[in-house]
C-alpha cells in the first residue's frame, strides 16, 4: 500500500466532490468505457486511492486491492440532479466514474474528490480517459506516475541559495 499525509489545503477540500459530465450521442459501450477507466486508474494511483485516518492525522492510501467504481444509470429525467446527489465518502474512495445511458445518446461523469482534484486535474483526466476510450491503448509514456505531490511542495518550492559577488 502506498499512502502519504494530507496537508491542510487538501484537508480543507476533503469530502467535497468535483463532478463534471459530457454529452453523447450514439450507442457507447459501457465494457470498453469500463477498460479505459481501469487503465486511466492504473496510470494515476491517485484515483484509486482513499482517505483513512482522522483529522489531523489524515492520509491517502492506496491500497493494492482497491479498485474504483463505475457506476450506471438510466437516462431519466433529472438525471444531471440524481448524479450530483449520489452520496459521497472519500474514506470508500476519492473517484468513481458515472454512465448515464439512453436512447442514443448519454452522459459520462468522472466524479473526484476535491482533495485530489481541481478543475484543471480533472479536466486532464476526463481527456486521457476519453483518448483511452477511442484508442483503446495507453498513450505513449505512459506509466504510474504515482501519488501527487503537497500542495505546499509545488506552491512553496525549496528556496534556493542565490550566489552574489560583491564588488571588489
Amino acid at each position: 500500500m502506498t499512502d502519504r499525509p494530507l496537508n491542510y489545503l487538501e484537508l480543507a477540500h476533503l469530502n467535497r466532490v468535483v463532478v463534471m459530465a459530457a454529452e453523447y450521442t450514439g450507442d457507447l459501450d459501457p465494457v470498453a468505457l469500463e477498460a479505459a477507466f481501469r487503465l486511466l486508474c492504473e496510470r494515476h494511483p491517485v484515483l484509486r486511492g482513499r482517505i483513512e485516518g482522522r483529522v489531523p492525522d489524515v492520509v491517502l492510501a492506496v491500497p493494492s486491492d482497491h479498485r474504483p467504481e463505475m457506476l450506471v444509470l438510466e437516462d431519466v429525467p433529472g438525471v444531471l440532479s440524481k448524479i450530483a446527489e449520489l452520496p459521497w465518502d472519500a474514506t470508500k474512495g476519492v473517484a468513481d466514474l458515472v454512465l448515464v445511458q439512453g436512447e442514443g445518446h448519454g452522459f459520462v461523469a468522472l466524479r473526484t474528490d476535491h482533495s485530489i482534484t481541481d478543475a484543471n486535474a480533472w479536466l486532464g483526466l476526463f481527456r486521457e480517459l476519453l483518448r483511452l476510450f477511442a484508442g483503446g491503448t495507453e498513450p505513449a509514456g505512459a506509466g504510474d506516475v504515482g501519488l501527487p505531490k503537497l500542495p505546499a511542495e509545488l506552491f512553496h518550492p525549496p528556496r534556493r541559495r542565490r550566489w552574489r559577488s560583491r564588488p571588489a
